[in-house]
């Protein structure tokens, strides 16, 4: 990645931070300063924060929503006011985890739509003049930074943000370890020291020149995680074609929907047809096993659209997991939910609510429907669906059926239509 001196700097600039850290005081981060009343918080950092609760299982939205809230609103009932801000290059760390994507979008649409949070999307990186100028504009005591990213190449995305952050005389508190009691809020806070700044000013050709050549490394990158599931088709390719899902759905329901219903059918009927388009190895799920996949999925958004919380709640505990062709052709809808999520925007004037934008996927219960069909039903009709989730689930694979228009995918029942499982079979799959 980048040339040998970059190399050297990636290794000084981490060291810098690593060094800083036992110094970083454990304090009341708000009420105590009249300039703690605005503080900005790094969007990607917020998120990774709850991802590493541990109590976090992979594929609850519903979860990490909740831990965000709790996160935000313990920031809040302590008198902060802040800002939050997603970095356009830093969507790049995620291309090798698809399915967080999608959820970062998720995240940034619910903040958005459904808070009266202040949401910052427009800047680039933060090295860029814009980010620059609304520092210096806003003044923040303190910006919140994960120390951690999910990888070393978010790691190092962190890094240049907490010494950027130094070098603009700005503090960084850490996004972790934060604990409340009545009147305050600690955090771990490294201060923007006279050392730091003097860093920062010596180095600035060095720096802007390291985070191109990471960004650089990170495109690259996004070509090779897109090839297993997309083969020769391009970003931009891919892009268009979401574009043209959604706006055929626009036609399709110009009234309106919900997140819910609309990203389902358009990420099926995308899914479908970028699998049909490329070419199905030996070791893949079939087109038919695909379009049973796609059923399931559908059947599992209409649970959500009927089932209460307080049901889902209480249902099996699946531990056991995808087997490898499945868990493959979850990663590529996982691509297509991103590109249809990335084209919401485009369609400002649709009436599309987001009031469930926190609640689009929902893994356990997805598997607990994978699991009856595949080791507990023995003939159709598998599941006494009731009448609205029985037409929801049909109207919403009728739909799908409609986009695609390259080949047939059946009717919405027989649900299965192949005998290959989705689940492995272990000896334990349900706590």
């Amino acid at each position: 990645m980048g040339s040998k001196d970059h190399a050297v700097f990636f290794r000084e600039m981490t060291q810098l931070i690593l060094n800083e850290m036992p110094k970083a005081g454990y304090s009341s981060i708000l009420n105590d300063f009249v300039e703690s009343n605005f503080f900005v918080i790094d969007g990607d950092s917020l998120l990774v924060t709850c991802l590493g609760v541990k109590s976090f299982k992979w594929g609850q939205n519903l979860h990490f929503f909740y831990l965000v809230e709790c996160y935000l609103v313990d920031l809040m009932s302590n008198g902060g006011q802040f800002a939050i801000v997603f970095f356009k290059d830093a969507e790049y760390a995620y291309f090798d985890f698809p399915e967080l994507l999608s959820l970062r979008i998720a995240l940034i649409l619910h903040l958005q739509h459904n808070t009266n949070i202040d949401v910052q999307t427009e800047f680039s990186g933060c090295l860029s003049q814009d980010w620059k100028l609304f520092l210096e504009q806003h003044y923040p005591y303190f910006l919140i930074v994960s120390e951690e990213g999910l990888s070393d190449l978010q790691t190092y995305l962190f890094n240049f943000l907490i010494i950027h952050s130094w070098g603009m005389k700005v503090n960084v508190v850490l996004s972790s370890g934060h604990e409340s009691d009545t009147f305050r809020l600690y955090a771990h806070t490294m201060e923007s020291t006279d050392r730091n700044q003097t860093f920062s000013k010596e180095n600035e050709t060095v720096i802007q020149s390291a985070y191109k050549s990471l960004i650089q490394h990170l495109e690259e990158r996004r070509v090779l995680a897109l090839a297993p599931h997309f083969e020769h088709l391009k970003w931009n390719d891919i892009m268009e074609e979401a574009y043209q899902t959604l706006f055929l759905l626009q036609h399709l329901w110009s009234e309106g929907s919900d997140i819910q219903r609309v990203l389902c059918v358009t990420s099926c009927s995308l899914s479908l047809r970028m699998y049909h388009r490329v070419s199905v190895h030996s070791n893949c799920l079939s087109l038919k096993e695909v379009e049973d996949f796609c059923r399931l999925r559908c059947l599992c958004v209409a649970f959500q659209l009927h089932l209460p919380l307080s049901q889902r709640a209480c249902s099996r505990v699946m531990t056991c997991s995808w087997i490898r062709n499945s868990d493959s052709f979850l990663k590529m809808n996982k691509w297509c939910e991103h590109f249809i999520l990335s084209n919401l925007n485009v369609f400002g004037c649709w009436n599309l609510n987001l009031n469930h934008v926190s609640d689009l996927y929902d893994e356990q219960l997805l598997k607990n429907i994978a699991f009856y069909y595949e080791f507990e039903s023995t003939q159709e009709p598998h599941l006494t669906l009731g009448d609205s989730i029985r037409r929801d689930y049909e109207h919403l694979w009728n739909v799908v059926s409609h986009m695609v228009k390259e080949f047939n995918v059946g009717k919405s029942f027989p649900l299965r239509t192949t005998r290959s499982h989705f689940l492995r079979q272990e000896k334990s799959v349900i706590q």
